[in-house]
C-alpha cells in the first residue's frame, strides 16, 4: 500500500502554491517533507485531506480519495494539524475519543474497543495523566501531544502530521520522532512536515524537498540533504566536519 500524490496542484487566485507535485510515500516507511516556509508542505497535506481545492489524483492504497466520503477518508487517513482550532472546553479523553467516528458515526455509543484505544493512543504520546483535564487549559505542548493521540486513535492506516515536534521540549520531540518511526514499523504510512533537517535526517526513509511550490529533491536523506539542493531551497551550506551543522550562504 501507498499514498500516491500524481501531479497535484493547488492554486490560490492566480498563484500556484503547488504546481504539479508527484510523490510516493510508502506504507513501513517515514516520509518527510522539508523546505523552507511559503514552499507549499502544509498545502500539501491539505489538499491530501481534501480540505483545500486542488487538480491532480491522489490515492492511497489503490482507493481515489476524492471520490470518498469525509467517514472513509478518516478510516484511511489520520492528521496531526501544526495547530489545534480548538475552542470548545472539552475533556482531553473526549477530544481524543471524537477520533472513533470514522468507525462508528457520530451518533453511534462508544464500546469497550473504542475506550481501549483511546487509553493506548494517550499512553502511547505520554498523555495518559492529562485524560481528565480540560484541552483548551493545557499547555501548547501538551495540546500537541493530544492531537497526536487523537490521530493514533483512528487506527488509520496513513498518518499524516504537520511539524508535530514544533512545541513539544527536546524530550517529548525525541519520544515523538521515535513514535513515528515506530508507526511505520508497523506497517503505517507515515508522512511528516519537520522544520529541523537534523530531525528529518535521523528520522526518516526518504525525503521530499519542496521549494517554490515543487519538488526539488527525494529520496533518500543522504541524497536529499547535500549542498546543492540545501543551498537551492535554504541558501545554507553545510558546516565542514559537522554532520548536522549549516552556516548561511547569505553571510559568506
Amino acid at each position: 500500500m501507498s499514498l500516491l500524490i500524481d501531479q497535484l496542484t493547488v492554486r490560490r487566485g492566480n498563484c500556484s502554491v503547488l504546481a504539479e507535485v508527484s510523490l510516493t510515500a510508502l506504507t513501513g516507511q517515514v516520509t518527510a517533507l522539508v523546505g523552507p516556509n511559503g514552499a507549499g508542505k502544509s498545502t500539501l497535506l491539505k489538499a491530501v485531506l481534501g480540505l483545500l481545492p486542488s487538480q491532480g489524483r491522489i490515492s492511497f492504497a489503490g482507493q481515489d480519495l476524492a471520490v470518498l466520503s469525509a467517514q472513509a477518508r478518516a478510516r484511511l487517513i489520520a492528521y496531526v494539524p501544526q495547530r489545534s482550532q480548538l475552542v470548545a472546553a472539552l475533556p482531553v479523553r473526549a477530544v481524543v475519543a471524537a477520533a472513533r467516528y470514522a468507525h462508528h458515526g457520530w451518533l453511534g455509543m462508544p464500546r469497550p474497543i473504542d475506550r481501549a484505544v483511546v487509553e493506548e493512543a494517550l499512553s502511547q504520546v505520554d498523555a495518559l495523566h492529562l485524560a481528565g483535564r480540560t484541552f483548551s487549559t493545557l499547555s501548547a505542548g501538551e495540546q500537541q501531544r493530544v492531537l497526536v493521540a487523537r490521530a493514533l486513535a483512528t487506527d488509520a492506516p496513513c498518518v499524516l502530521m504537520d511539524e508535530p515536534t514544533a512545541a513539544l521540549d527536546v524530550g517529548h520531540a525525541l519520544g515523538l520522532l521515535d513514535l513515528t518511526r515506530r508507526l511505520a514499523a508497523t506497517g503505517r504510512c507515515v508522512v511528516v512536515v519537520l522544520h529541523q533537517l537534523d530531525e528529518a535526517r535521523r528520522t526518516a526513509n526518504r525525503i521530499a524537498m519542496l521549494h517554490r511550490g515543487r519538488i526539488l529533491a527525494d529520496g533518500p536523506p543522504d541524497q536529499v540533504l547535500v549542498e546543492a539542493h540545501l543551498a537551492t531551497a535554504f541558501h545554507v551550506a553545510p558546516v565542514p566536519g559537522g554532520a548536522l551543522g549549516f552556516r548561511s550562504l547569505e553571510q559568506s
